[in-house]
């Protein structure tokens, strides 16, 4: 236990240097820095597999010779390329999707946007949503339920911006039967051209808030790209209707195939100006519909959620890879999930 101990305490000392040194600096640079820290510090130490994608699979070169050599590996003909009609329309929400205009748009714009969600499945897991405590950004000792949200408020120690269900591809079986969904699967193998591999799901709350400025919003709020693997697809669901005033998805068309060097170089958060001086000629997408409303993206290319101005937002993701690094997944061991003190006392009243 003494040597244990002795060992932990020069650590967690450096540790609160770290942070404290850093609180001062600006704050883009400032998370700039801890999550590169972060980066190297689980590459480095946990998953080198991972850290070495994250290394190359910024240059196209690498992703295409990463893509030719899995090719080879599974010498894959695409007969999942015609459309999900029959006995793999049953197993589908999205009957009769007809594959290759999708894969098209998404290879030359990145986007594809006519999916439609069942309302049965909107309900069933928006009812998941009302009656399954949420982690408030992102943090698992900061449970609530969406229903107290003005409670939480009071005790959180910091701005509520989003909120994550943590475990809800395990605990909800909507979303069980949406990642296993044919009609998803079959887009994602003709676009990936491998066999999809789940990589992970994320249902999540975006709140409304006056006090964010471009410095202080989410990763997720301001421009960026992902970088999940050498080739990799989301699909997105809004579980709310969503307007211009209510946080919608943005994306900018073709990024993912013509970005800039700098960009690719330096990855991190980009102001608005600063995507548009760069890409003034590409398409900016603002994508706004009903509860329901689908799209499927290839999150390489620029993209971002605005931050809410008039109502929340509940949006569900589902992504597809060719090879599972296992960071992607919103798994945590339920003894580490915390309620907030208050959320106890109002759940038990």
């Amino acid at each position: 236990m003494l040597q244990n101990f002795s060992l932990r305490v020069p650590f967690r000392v450096l540790s609160a240097q770290f942070n404290r040194r850093i609180m001062t600096l600006w704050p883009p640079l400032r998370q700039e820095i801890k999550f590169r820290a972060y980066e190297y510090f689980v590459g480095l130490t946990r998953n080198p597999e991972w850290f070495w994608m994250r290394r190359t699979g910024r240059s196209q070169i690498f992703r295409r010779v990463s893509h030719s050599l899995r090719q080879r590996q599974y010498r894959m003909q695409p007969p999942m390329s015609a459309p999900v009609t029959g006995d793999r329309a049953a197993l589908s929400h999205f009957p009769d999707l007809d594959i290759p205009p999708i894969v098209k748009s998404l290879e030359q714009t990145g986007l594809y946007q006519k999916l439609q969600l069942p309302e049965a499945v909107v309900q069933s897991v928006v009812a998941f949503a009302q009656t399954t405590p949420c982690y408030g950004n992102g943090r698992p000792s900061l449970g609530f339920f969406y229903r107290h949200q003005a409670a939480a408020r009071q005790e959180c120690p910091q701005p509520l911006v989003t909120a994550t269900y943590l475990n809800a591809d395990r605990d909800c079986d909507a979303i069980q039967t949406l990642v296993q969904d044919a009609g998803l699967r079959a887009i994602a193998a003709a676009y990936l051209q491998a066999p999809p591999v789940y990589l992970g799901s994320r249902l999540w709350w975006s709140f409304p808030s006056s006090s964010l400025s471009q410095s202080t919003c989410p990763v997720t709020q301001a421009f960026h790209y992902d970088l999940d693997g050498y080739r990799f697809l989301k699909f997105f669901f809004y579980l709310t209707e969503v307007d211009e005033n209510s946080g919608p998805h943005i994306y900018m068309q073709g990024t993912h195939r013509c970005m800039k060097w700098r960009h690719r170089l330096l990855r991190k958060r980009y102001r608005d100006r600063a995507i548009l001086d760069a890409y003034g000629c590409t398409p900016w997408t603002v994508l706004c519909g009903p509860a329901g409303y689908g799209f499927v993206e290839d999150t390489f290319g620029f993209h971002k959620g605005a931050v809410p101005v008039t109502r929340d937002r509940l949006i569900l993701q589902i992504e597809y890879g060719v090879k599972d690094y296992g960071m992607e997944h919103q798994t945590v061991a339920q003894h580490h999930l915390r309620l907030l003190p208050g959320q106890e006392a109002l759940t038990n009243g």
